[in-house]
């Protein structure tokens, strides 16, 4: 992955949206030519059982009309925590949430993919590493005024983006 495999080629947007889809929530990172600019988390509440209800409820408003969004699919690992049934679920959400999204070019990425199998604590530093600094303390202050739980998946949703934009590469899986 190049890094002008984003924003340099024909019909690209500027704008770059990364997810980390959940059961019950979905973090964002925005960036805009190639820097980030936003991240967010949305709680979907109990209200609704069904994941996709949930994101249907929850979209992110985005005033650009031209985005590149990338949505960490949701995969079933031999062996790992996750139920079947919620990764069903989430599946549905991310493919509704992508469905939803006019003007936008979707792709999703595997899990494996963007970040192999390097532990959590390991990844965070990696990917903290890749930001510039100006986006290192953005971060660092969103996560300071959001609650702990919320930061793994923000990171990641980050982590997402980056690895899109050919800011970062795997290693050591």
């Amino acid at each position: 992955v190049s890094q002008s495999r984003y924003g340099g080629e024909e019909g690209m947007s500027p704008h770059l949206r990364a997810i980390d889809p959940g059961v019950g929530y979905y973090a964002d990172a925005v960036f805009s030519t190639g820097r980030l600019e936003a991240v967010g988390f949305f709680e979907l509440g109990e209200k609704c059982k069904d994941a996709t209800q949930r994101i249907l409820l929850t979209k992110r408003p985005v005033h650009v009309l031209n985005f590149t969004t990338v949505i960490e699919e949701p995969w079933i690992r031999p062996g790992g925590k996750a139920r079947p049934e919620d990764i069903k679920h989430l599946y549905g959400a991310a493919i509704f949430l992508a469905s939803g999204l006019p003007n936008y070019t979707v792709a999703f990425v595997k899990p494996e993919k963007w970040k192999g199998n390097v532990p959590k604590k390991v990844m965070d530093g990696r990917i903290r590493s890749r930001l510039y600094n100006d986006e290192n303390s953005f971060l660092k202050y969103q996560l300071s005024v959001r609650p702990k739980r919320q930061h793994e998946h923000i990171i990641d949703a980050v982590g997402i983006g980056l690895w899109y934009l050919g800011r970062f590469i795997v290693t050591g899986k």
